[in-house]
C-alpha cells in the first residue's frame, strides 16, 4: 500500500505537465441516409454531405483554479502513507507483545512441568507409599490410601495439563514466528 501511494504521488506530480489535445473527425455521408427500416426511401439521392468536427483542449495544471487540486491530492496520499506506516508499526508492536506473552506462558508451563516431574509427583508418590505401608501395619484406614492415590492422580493430571500447555505455546510461537522455536533458539541464541 505504501509503494502504491508513492506511485500515485509520482503520477499526480506528472499531472503538473500541461496537456494539449487536438482531435479531428471527417465523415462523408449520403444525403438522406437511412436511419431505420421505416425511413422514407424517396429522399435518398446520389449526393453526399461531408461532415467534420474539430476539438481542441489544453489543460493548465499550474493555473490558480487547478493547482490546489494537485497539491491537496499529494497531501492526501502522503497522509495515507504515514497512516499506513503507523498502522504497520502498531501491528508490529501488538504482535511483539503477543509473542512475549506466549513466550512467558511457554516458560511458565515448562517450569511447571519440571516442578511436577522432579518434585511434586515424587513427593506424592512417596506419601502414597508411606500411607500404603501404614495401612499394612494397621495404623490408617483404606480411605486415607484412596485419598492419597486420588491426590497423586490429580498431580499427574496437572503435570500432563502443563505439558499440553507447553505444546500449545510452542504451536502459537511457531504460528507467529513461522518456524519451530527450538530450531530458532539453536540457530539464533535465546529468544
Amino acid at each position: 500500500m505504501i509503494e502504491m501511494n508513492k506511485a500515485m504521488i509520482t503520477a499526480s506530480n506528472k499531472e503538473l505537465i500541461p496537456d494539449l489535445m487536438v482531435q479531428g473527425m471527417l465523415m462523408r455521408m449520403p444525403r438522406g441516409m437511412i436511419l431505420t427500416a421505416q425511413s422514407d426511401m424517396t429522399m435518398i439521392g446520389t449526393e453526399t454531405e461531408i461532415m467534420y468536427s474539430l476539438m481542441f483542449s489544453i489543460s493548465l495544471p499550474f493555473a490558480p483554479w487547478s493547482i490546489g487540486k494537485t497539491n491537496n491530492k499529494e497531501e492526501e496520499l502522503t497522509a495515507g502513507i504515514s497512516s499506513i506506516e503507523l498502522e504497520k508499526n502498531d501491528m508490529q508492536r501488538e504482535m511483539t507483545a503477543q509473542l512475549k506473552a506466549v513466550l512467558v506462558k511457554y516458560k511458565t508451563s515448562k517450569e511447571l512441568t519440571d516442578l511436577y516431574n522432579k518434585k511434586v509427583i515424587p513427593l506424592y508418590t512417596s506419601a502414597t507409599e508411606s500411607q500404603t505401608s501404614a495401612y499394612q501395619n494397621g495404623k490408617t484406614g483404606i480411605t486415607t490410601i484412596i485419598d492419597s492415590y486420588r491426590m497423586l492422580l490429580m498431580q499427574k493430571m496437572n503435570y500432563f495439563m502443563a505439558k499440553a500447555d507447553v505444546q500449545m505455546s510452542l504451536a502459537e510461537i511457531e504460528m507467529m514466528v513461522g518456524a519451530n522455536p527450538n530450531n530458532l533458539s539453536s540457530s539464533k541464541g535465546n529468544y
